[in-house]
């Protein structure tokens, strides 16, 4: 499978722009931002504090954290969010291994939850996103508070 990449660099640029500028204007407050290396290539997350148990959100294919803004409005009950661009895919994560499978994202995945110190999380995907999520809860039931799927995509790639 190829990597994900920008064809030209003006390409990439023009994104990086319109994709905060963008992020100003939808997300309530700024978020802190952070890149998590894995084996993939580095994952990068946007989060907001809060208390308790928090959430982890997963964007559907073709989608960036930034489809969550209309719910980050609410705040999620005061609890910490972690926005994470999935790596394969448009937004600011960035792929450096080949992704031929679901479970070639689960080591991704466990690194991203490491590299925030999440041992326990409410994981919500969408789309491609929830399948990830519906995966990724079944191998790391431990680290699962609980798993939300918002119509979950390819669940014929499941190589469970």
């Amino acid at each position: 499978m190829k990597l994900t990449t920008f064809r030209k660099p003006d390409d990439e640029r023009r994104f990086d722009e319109i994709y905060a500028r963008l992020r100003a204007e939808r997300w309530p407050s700024p978020p802190s931002e952070t890149d998590v290396g894995t084996r993939l290539g580095t994952a990068h997350v946007f989060s907001w504090p809060g208390d308790g148990v928090p959430l982890l959100l997963l964007p559907g294919w073709g989608a960036t954290s930034l489809m969550w803004a209309p719910m980050l409005v609410h705040g999620f009950g005061g609890r910490p969010v972690h926005c994470v661009d999935v790596i394969g895919d448009v937004g600011l994560s960035v792929q450096r291994a080949p992704i031929a499978t679901v479970s070639d994202h689960l080591p991704w995945l466990d690194a991203v939850a490491v590299g925030l110190d999440l041992d326990r999380v409410h994981i919500v995907g969408s789309s491609y996103g929830a399948l990830l999520t519906l995966v990724w809860a079944g191998r790391t039931p431990e680290r699962v508070a609980t798993a939300t799927l918002l119509d979950p995509g390819g669940l014929v790639d499941i190589d469970m």
